[in-house]
């Protein structure tokens, strides 16, 4: 049975709308390695999308 995540990733403006090569261990997808053809290789981790607070 497959189950679909929501976990998202931020990988930088250069890999916009570009196709990329996905590296991870399918045991902890919690980083990632992104490989592109002409740059280097770069990691990102999982983030959350949440609400800002400010201090008054």
């Amino acid at each position: 049975m497959h189950q679909h995540y929501e976990t998202q990733y931020e990988v930088g403006l250069p890999f916009m709308e570009c196709t990329v090569d996905v590296v991870y261990d399918p045991a902890d997808i919690t980083e990632l390695t992104i490989e592109y053809e002409g740059h280097a290789v770069r990691t990102t981790a999982s983030y959350r999308v949440g609400q800002h607070r400010t201090r008054l």
